[in-house]
């Protein structure tokens, strides 16, 4: 087993959630280093294909999210990450970082509470 796969076994849902947010800041922080490189089609392409995944890893989540019973804190994460989803909707549609750079900010305060909280810590 790779050293990923071991992590991914050995991780509680808390932690396996905050792994979800890490790669999404990595694909949107990797999409912005691409859409700074002006004029190139390639560069354009790979920032689309980076985002594109993050946005698989949101819809991931929030498909995982209880909201039958209205428990407030799953609408409002189901409502912030439909937001991300428009927001990098947008990106991909105006070739822009500023939408993405947003995102990143809001999953990567998302990763920090998710990996604060204790190991036996409710799921939502």
């Amino acid at each position: 087993m790779s050293s990923i796969e071991e992590q991914v076994a050995d991780a509680s849902p808390a932690q396996l959630i905050a792994m979800l947010y890490t790669r999404a800041v990595r694909d949107l922080e990797g999409a912005c280093e691409f859409f700074s490189v002006e004029g190139n089609s390639r560069a354009q392409a790979e920032a689309i294909r980076l985002i594109v995944h993050a946005q698989q890893i949101i819809a991931e989540l929030n498909s995982a999210l209880d909201t039958r019973d209205g428990v407030e804190l799953a609408v409002n994460l189901a409502r912030i990450y439909e937001y991300m989803q428009y927001r990098l909707t947008e990106a991909v549609s105006n070739c822009d970082q500023a939408p993405v750079t947003e995102v990143a900010g809001l999953l990567s305060e998302l990763r920090d509470v998710w990996t604060g909280l204790p190991e036996k810590g409710a799921v939502v």
